[in-house]
This record gives structure tokens, C-alpha cells and sequence, in this order.
């Protein structure tokens, strides 16, 4: 239990890592002859801060961006967490939206004794 757990986001999220697809023979014959392994996606459930962007934040971002909606999301530095990756989060009315991370923002050293570091990132509503 971290310090900071009172200033996470109250509802379930989850982080789907996926791992692309890719042509299995692709090193040993010609890719289109190879059989495809599809997209695979581990589901682990994560803990973690929202907020909102503000409109400085928002014009560095891409007009597709800015059209979906955007928000921060901070989590402990031992999840990892890569560009790509989904993030599913039940909302206050009960339902689940998927997000998309689409840039890391920075590593915070929030609390040097204690050893409490923090990753933020944005994320996305549609797919980058």
C-alpha cells in the first residue's frame, strides 16, 4: 500500500500490454508465405492517478487528440507501461472506456526517502 493510494483513481483500471502480431516464418521464408500469430494483450489490474490536460498540454498534442479527448494518468514506476499499450477504465457511471497511451510524460522522484517514484502519461480516447 502506497502513500499516495487516497489520491488514486477510485475505480477499477486495467492495463492490456499487447504484444503485435507477426508473421511466424518472417526470418525464414518470404513474410507473405509465413502463418500469422495475431495481436496478443495481458490484462493486469492497475492503481493510478487521472486528470485532466489543460489546454497548454492539449495544443502540444495532435488534432486527433484534441478531437477524442485526452487525459494524465500517473502510476507507481514498477508498472510498466509502454506507448501502445491500452488502458480500460470503469468509469463513475459503471462503464468501461478504453484509453490509449500515447506519450510518457516523466519519471517523478515524489518522495526521495521513502523511495516513492512515479511515471506520468497521456492517454488517449482513440488510438494514436
Amino acid at each position: 500500500m502506497s502513500v499516495f493510494d487516497v489520491m488514486n483513481y477510485p475505480f477499477l483500471m486495467t492495463h492490456v500490454a499487447v504484444v503485435d502480431g507477426y508473421n511466424q516464418d518472417y526470418h525464414y521464408t518470404h513474410p507473405s508465405s509465413g502463418v500469422w500469430v495475431p495481436p496478443v494483450g495481458t490484462r493486469t489490474a492497475i492503481a493510478g492517478h487521472l486528470a485532466p490536460v489543460t489546454e497548454k498540454e492539449l495544443s502540444f498534442l495532435s488534432d486527433k487528440v484534441q478531437e477524442s479527448g485526452a487525459r494524465k494518468l500517473a502510476v507507481d514506476t514498477d508498472i510498466v507501461i509502454n506507448t501502445g499499450d491500452r488502458i480500460e477504465i470503469t468509469e463513475p457511471d459503471g462503464t468501461i472506456t478504453t484509453w490509449y497511451v500515447i506519450q510518457e510524460i516523466a519519471t517523478t522522484n515524489v518522495l526521495s526517502l521513502a523511495n516513492i517514484n512515479r511515471k506520468s502519461f497521456y492517454i488517449a480516447r482513440n488510438e494514436p
